[in-house]
């Protein structure tokens, strides 16, 4: 029994975000908090199989209600293999707890666990589901196959055909969508929805808690690259970096002292062997992981990141703006953001990203107002 003044019920289903850094963490720590705000919300938490005990722990904190479901290795050839599965026995604790607890709604942080919607649509009719659908999968797998159509690489082409599969289902159930980024809606309208579906889409755009920052004075003058360092995107922009951009502006970054920094987790060994393709070991120098990333943005003059491959909206424009400090992005880099000139320069071929970071580093009162 529940008063008809209390809050609508809310389950959050995530995987691990509470204990982990980065763009996608950002938005479901912010998602999660806003929901509590308003809702008697309850956590699901999905464990996969890199999720350690302490990652799990650190979930069940708090007046929240919590719940850890154990995804399984996919049985289904048919599905994308990234779509969590579950066994029997979880799929009927799923099915005790929305028995037991009646939600309102359950909101979905990826359409990675999209069987666990497909089953509370079945088994609680009433409950409205919510998806966050901020990356479009068959268009970021496919963008694996377009680099390199090999058959070595023929995973990634498969994985698109059955994501097209699977969204082409997902994208027309009755439920609500968010998107972070308005070409992806889009995109999605076009290919799926066809205004004929009784799903609804709509935009949830990414967001960054700000607050003041003490001044950060670099000890060295850097830009900076940064990202996880294994995901194809930046991969793809870290060589388009080196392979077109380094030769055009190795002589300002020689005359001016200023090196390119490449920070973040999970570094692969292509980006030593690009720096050692181009001899630019004296320029370019791979940080790696680092403790604190925003103080390592602080401590930049602006960073650069050519997107060119991706899906969703760059959140690293929210997070060098949280550090103040501008960037030299292409015009993917930017999508979603109504931004000019005046705080972000946007270009698309090697020779004109050449002619931006070269401006920003010849002219440092350029790039702290463009920050500010």
């Amino acid at each position: 029994f529940r008063s008809p003044m209390s809050q609508p019920r809310i389950l959050y289903i995530d995987a691990t975000f509470l204990t982990r850094i980065g763009g996608d963490m950002n938005r479901s720590q912010f998602i999660w908090r806003t929901l509590q705000e308003s809702f008697d919300a309850d956590l699901l938490v999905i464990r996969r199989k890199d999720d350690s005990d302490d990652d799990i722990e650190a979930h069940k904190e708090g007046k929240h209600r919590s719940l850890v479901l154990e995804s399984i290795k996919g049985q289904n050839a048919f599905l994308p293999s990234s779509i969590d599965h579950f066994s029997e026995g979880t799929m009927r604790k799923f099915r005790d707890l929305l028995a037991e607890r009646e939600y309102d709604y359950i909101f979905l942080r990826s359409v990675v666990p999209a069987l666990l919607a497909f089953e509370c649509e079945r088994v609680s009719p009433q409950t409205k589901v919510i998806v966050d659908s901020d990356l479009v999968f068959s268009q970021f797998t496919r963008g694996y196959w377009e680099k390199d159509r090999s058959i070595k690489n023929r995973f990634f082409l498969f994985e698109s055909l059955k994501f097209r599969w699977f969204e082409r289902k997902l994208y027309r159930h009755p439920y609500l969508f968010l998107l972070a980024n308005p070409e992806d809606r889009k995109f999605l309208e076009k290919a799926y929805w066809r205004g004929t579906a009784p799903s609804r889409f709509s935009l949830l755009p990414n967001a960054i808690a700000f607050k003041d920052m003490e001044e950060s004075v670099p000890q060295e003058k850097n830009i900076l690259f940064f990202g996880a360092l294994d995901s194809f995107p930046n991969i793809d922009a870290f060589t388009f970096i080196m392979d077109q951009v380094y030769s055009l502006i190795k002589a300002t970054l020689e005359t001016s002292g200023v090196k390119l920094f490449v920070a973040g987790r999970r570094e692969t060994p292509i980006y030593k062997e690009l720096i050692a393709k181009h001899g630019a070991e004296k320029h370019v120098r791979i940080l790696g992981g680092v403790d604190d990333m925003l103080a390592t943005v602080k401590a930049s003059l602006f960073t650069v990141f050519p997107v060119h491959q991706t899906s969703g909206t760059r959140v690293r424009v929210l997070e060098a703006a949280k550090a103040k400090r501008t960037g030299v992005t292409t015009t993917l880099g930017a999508e979603g953001y109504d931004l000019g000139d005046d705080c972000l320069l946007v270009r698309d071929s090697a020779e004109d990203y050449a002619k931006g970071v070269i401006e920003l580093i010849e002219d440092e009162k350029q790039c702290i107002s463009m920050g500010e």
